[in-house]
């Protein structure tokens, strides 16, 4: 009696192989995709960041008729409140300001109370922090600490820098108290001498914004570093930024504006450059970001604006004489005719 032989029902070595190539191409179809999707809701996260951020300092001049002042302080070597801080009943962080102590006057020496605590300078607030960074939540680096050399406190990081004009931060007038009293600041965010009697530099308004609440930027991103490929060298560097502080700065001397860039950005650079990966001027105290091809911005009227890294910039002729400088200007009385 012949045995039927029973069919053996599957896939082939060479069948199996094909089925696995067609996945591999589907996914590395898909994953750039997803990635884009991603970032495209990371972006959105970082610009209704900096919505709430604009509408915060928009408040806040309801309830003070100015801006608030980029920073405030008494001496050198000694921490200042940014205008980080002094936003936050604004964005329902009432709890948070008064644990740090900012409406009770200026930051002690030491540093507030509540450092080292879940209440102190060193506490991450989202708000402050774009989800494309990779930088860590709090500051560890001298350069973005708070209080006196002896004892310096550090404080939370932020992905957020106000408006400080499109000159150097070299730039600046000195006090009272040795103090460097940020007085020529071309943009509406600059830092004050509480005890000067000598310098009296007031805080901006909305009217003092000639060129137009909706042509001046409030704020910006500065991430904390990027990587750069490197042609001559076939080999990829680093440029540091280093973010910035939420709530506070210091001076680390007198002509050093080092703890003022901590808070504050000004356009001595383009967006994202990355010609430099140590000289202040180019990374330090310039705006920048992980988003591809520019950075999130919010203007003084609450808008927000993503900016190309390519924006018209003039690096070179002093004065006011680009867009991206125009930008920054509160009162150059430009007329801005190119896009943005």
């Amino acid at each position: 009696m012949k045995q039927l032989s029973r069919l053996r029902q599957g896939f082939t070595l060479v069948e199996l192989l094909v089925v696995i190539a067609i996945i591999g191409v589907l996914v590395a179809l898909l994953l750039p995709a997803v990635q884009m999707a991603r970032e495209a809701a990371r972006r959105s996260t970082c610009t209704n960041n900096l919505k709430q951020i604009g509408l915060g300092l928009a408040n806040y001049h309801d309830a003070h008729k100015s801006f608030p002042p980029g920073a405030v302080g008494v001496s050198h070597n000694t921490g200042l409140w940014g205008w980080g801080a002094m936003i936050l009943p604004q964005l329902e962080e009432g709890s948070l300001y008064a644990a740090l102590g900012v409406g009770n006057g200026l930051l002690p020496l030491p540093p507030a109370a509540g450092i080292g605590t879940g209440g102190g300078i060193e506490q991450p607030l989202e708000s402050y922090r774009c989800p494309t960074d990779t930088g860590p939540r709090v500051h560890t680096t001298g350069r973005h600490a708070c209080g006196p050399d002896t004892a310096p406190a550090f404080g939370a990081v932020s992905n957020y820098i106000a408006n400080n004009g499109y000159g150097s931060s070299t730039n600046a007038t000195h006090g009272p108290n040795g103090l460097v009293d940020y007085g020529n600041s071309t943009g509406p965010f600059r830092q004050f001498n509480a005890l000067s009697t000598t310098i009296d530099y007031k805080p901006v308004r909305i009217d003092d914004i000639t060129d137009g609440a909706s042509k001046t930027i409030a704020a910006g991103e500065r991430c904390w570093q990027i990587k750069i490929y490197n042609a001559a060298t076939t080999s990829t560097i680093t440029a540091n930024y280093y973010a910035a502080t939420a709530y506070s700065c210091r001076y680390q001397n007198v002509d050093n504006m080092s703890g003022i860039q901590a808070m504050l950005g000004i356009g001595s650079s383009g967006i994202n450059n990355s010609t430099s990966t140590n000289a202040p001027g180019s990374t330090y105290d310039g705006f920048s970001s992980l988003h591809p091809g520019g950075a999130n911005f919010v203007f003084c009227d609450a808008s927000t604006h993503f900016l190309s890294e390519n924006i018209n910039y003039d690096p070179i002729n002093p004065g006011c004489t680009s867009v991206y400088e125009q930008l920054l200007a509160y009162e150059d009385d430009t007329v801005i005719t190119r896009d943005y």
